[in-house]
């Protein structure tokens, strides 16, 4: 077989392991395409016929021309891009001293493990495709316990991020550290019976168990945000997202108990959303799921860190606003006012958002309890929703009012 069949079958193979190291990094819908694919690598087959070779300045040269057909083909951002090959340069580089290693020990060769894409047998590059399917494998395996437990909501993935940085700097560098010193030793190593077998055991199974404590590590590191997970979902409600009842109902009373304590002040809002039924009723429970999902969004989004929102049922919700009296309770609601009637001039939705609201404010000389200071709010909610029916009806499911 000629020189030049030769070359192209080893760059057809680097680029498609480049490809497949690509489909472990980028997301899912950017990969599902074989076409897109297909074209993707002929795009890049022909640069690597010249510049899969040595010299730095080839190595760069081709990765930016990689990032560069990814942005172009897959229009995605230049960054995405360029941290998508960098991974994929990061993978095919462990995989490529892996293998070094591996051919050194078994075939009594050391070969340049930068890109092993000529002048080698192509039994090397099957070591190293076999090598690469391994940690693909393992790649894919974190992956998906990142997607199934990181990607959560309150999940911390910070930590095993940055010992999965630390511990592929450090077999990189003991790779290349193996690779250095061993052709000084390598006369000596050969004459002994045994050893090199031994020697190359030994760098398997360490290699092996490596990957599989970087996994287990891994487990149990996002195993701990399953915990948070579980604590998040317990707390809030499954629609909107925020506290639930039971939770918001203890937020609230040891915010009494420490409004009592400092001596301190704080308001409770108590929210009834208009029309929710006549929107159901006329546009489906898909709509007024939405009605309520835009409601607490401008709302969350409005307040503070220590206020404390939470769903009562329904289309209740009560806003407790720390540290805040009556009259600067009634100035922070007014510029809640003003957000849902830019919401209901500019969106699109077949409802616009009104609600009614009731305020109690509490301190330490109110003497009531929890539930008398929500009744309280309730009965003033109450009143300007009767106010509300009065003046604007229930003719249309969409409100052309505001905030009652």
């Amino acid at each position: 077989m000629s020189d030049i069949i030769l070359k192209i079958i080893f760059v057809i193979l680097e680029t498609v392991l480049y490809l497949g190291c690509l489909h472990m990094v980028l997301p899912k819908k950017y990969r599902e395409d074989l076409k897109d694919n297909a074209v993707l690598l002929g795009l890049m087959i022909l640069p690597g016929m010249f510049l899969l070779k040595d010299g730095l300045l080839y190595v760069l040269t081709y990765n930016i021309l990689f990032i560069l057909a990814i942005k172009i083909y897959f229009k995605i951002s230049l960054n995405v891009s360029a941290l998508a090959v960098a991974m994929v340069y990061a993978l095919n580089m462990l995989v490529s001293l892996m293998t070094t290693i591996f051919v050194l020990f078994s075939f009594n060769e050391i070969i340049d493990f930068r890109y092993i894409v000529s002048n080698y047998s192509i039994v090397y590059f099957l070591i190293k495709f076999i090598v690469m399917s391994f940690v693909l494998t393992l790649y894919r395996r974190l992956q998906f316990l990142f997607n199934k437990k990181v990607h959560l909501e309150n999940a911390s993935p910070q930590l095993p991020l940055l010992i999965n940085g630390i511990y592929y700097f450090s077999l990189i560098f003991l790779s290349c550290s193996i690779i250095s010193y061993f052709p000084v030793v390598y006369s000596q190593i050969i004459k002994i019976n045994y050893l090199k077998e031994i020697i190359a055991s030994s760098i398997i199974v360490f290699y092996t168990l490596s990957f599989l404590i970087l996994y287990y590590v891994n487990k149990v590191l996002l195993s701990q945000n399953s915990f948070k997970y579980i604590k998040y979902k317990s707390e809030r409600d499954e629609l909107t997202k925020i506290y639930n009842r039971a939770t918001g109902m203890q937020m609230l009373k040891e915010k009494m108990n420490l409004v009592i304590q400092s001596k301190g002040v704080m308001t409770v809002c108590f929210i009834d959303i208009n029309n929710l039924k006549v929107v159901n009723d006329k546009f489906g429970h898909a709509e007024g799921d939405k009605l309520i999902t835009s409601f607490s969004n401008i709302v969350s989004n409005s307040l503070r860190g220590n206020d404390i929102f939470f769903r009562y049922g329904g289309d209740e919700f009560i806003v407790v606003f720390d540290s805040c009296s009556f009259q600067s309770t009634v100035n922070v609601w007014s510029r809640m006012e003003k957000k849902f009637r830019d919401f209901n001039i500019q969106n699109y939705e077949k409802f616009n958002i009104s609600v009614s609201a009731g305020f109690e404010e509490y301190n330490a000389k109110s003497n009531k309890t929890i539930q008398e200071l929500i009744e309280t709010a309730d009965k003033k909610m109450y009143h300007n929703k009767q106010e509300f029916k009065r003046l604007k009806g229930y003719k249309n499911a969409r409100v052309n009012g505001g905030v009652s």
